[in-house]
């Protein structure tokens, strides 16, 4: 799997890229060794930004800042879950992960990912209505945007 793309604004929107910088958010809340994050984090080609000296900063942004205090005490034990639009066959997103883990980037590793899928979500939601009536109602107005 490449997650190098020719178009480079789009690549990091990309699910599996978004997950990248979250997981290297969290490694370096959780242990500075691993960046810092006032500073910026370093990204290896294609995923620095171009500017400066390439790395990717938080800023000064307030929210972003309580955000960082907010989810500090749990960064050491992250997981990161993807909704995905459809369900996977049993075991296939297993075998895709091993596969991604194969991209060479600095301290990339899908030990900590999952998936959830949206059929799943609402099918769970459909077995304890009325405890989630509003997320089918959200399910019935989005219709077939959502499945």
């Amino acid at each position: 799997m490449h997650i190098q793309n020719k178009i480079h604004e789009n690549l990091t929107s990309n699910l599996f890229c978004q997950l990248y910088f979250k997981q290297r958010f969290c490694q370096a809340l959780a242990d500075p060794a691993f960046g810092d994050i006032d500073k910026g984090l370093v990204f290896a080609e294609p995923l620095n930004t171009h500017s400066g000296d390439g790395s990717r900063k938080i800023g000064n942004n307030p929210i972003v800042g309580k955000a960082v205090t907010l989810i500090k005490t749990y960064v050491k034990n992250p997981y990161f879950l993807m909704v995905v639009p459809e369900a996977l066959e049993e075991g296939s997103f297993g075998e895709f992960l091993g596969i991604t883990d194969q991209v060479g980037l600095p301290l990339w590793n899908t030990e900590r990912w999952g998936h959830l899928s949206l059929p799943v979500i609402l099918k769970f939601c459909e077995d304890h209505d009325p405890t989630f009536r509003q997320t089918l109602l959200i399910f019935d107005f989005n219709g077939s945007q959502l499945l």
